[in-house]
């Protein structure tokens, strides 16, 4: 797990107002909340096929209708990640755009270099939210994709 100081947690993720609120209170000089950026592989969250075993036992009318629901919970999943995705790239080239104009503005003799810290900070604090937005959609696709193939083969199994 690698840790840094982040506004973020794992799977408790801070809303977007929360980085807009810790970038608002950075640029006056107010105190930010920190927390651990905690790291997790996208296999970190997946029900193992024993867990399942476990939680169903024999009754496989349970396990049918759980694995009918979640199918559809990823069908409808899989459409949200791409269609999120999209909107990550777009934004992503917007921020980018943001950060040529700050480096443009500091390029020039008598610029300011508080604001372009300012301006950076900003920045950067979007980044890490919306990265951490995508990434969270992700875990949680993955998460039932996975849980779905172990589902799918406990129940050939029984």
């Amino acid at each position: 797990m690698l840790s840094t100081n982040a506004n973020i947690s794992g799977s408790q993720l801070k809303p977007k107002s929360s980085f807009q609120n810790a970038a608002a209170a950075s640029s006056r000089g107010g105190p930010i909340p920190l927390r651990t950026l905690e790291i997790h592989t996208l296999e970190a969250r997946v029900q193992t096929e024993t867990q399942l075993e476990v939680k169903y036992g024999p009754n496989v009318e349970d396990l049918c209708t759980d694995h009918e629901q979640l199918i559809e919970q990823i069908l409808e999943e899989e459409e949200q990640l791409i269609h999120s995705h999209r909107g990550h790239i777009d934004e992503v080239v917007g921020i980018v755009k943001e950060e040529m104009t700050l480096l443009n503005e500091v390029d020039k003799p008598g610029s300011d270099v508080e604001v372009y810290a300012r301006g950076l900070d900003r920045v950067l604090l979007k980044k890490i939210q919306i990265i951490t937005d995508l990434r969270e959609r992700l875990l949680n696709f993955f998460s039932h994709l996975k849980t779905e193939e172990h589902m799918s083969r406990l129940y050939e199994r029984n």
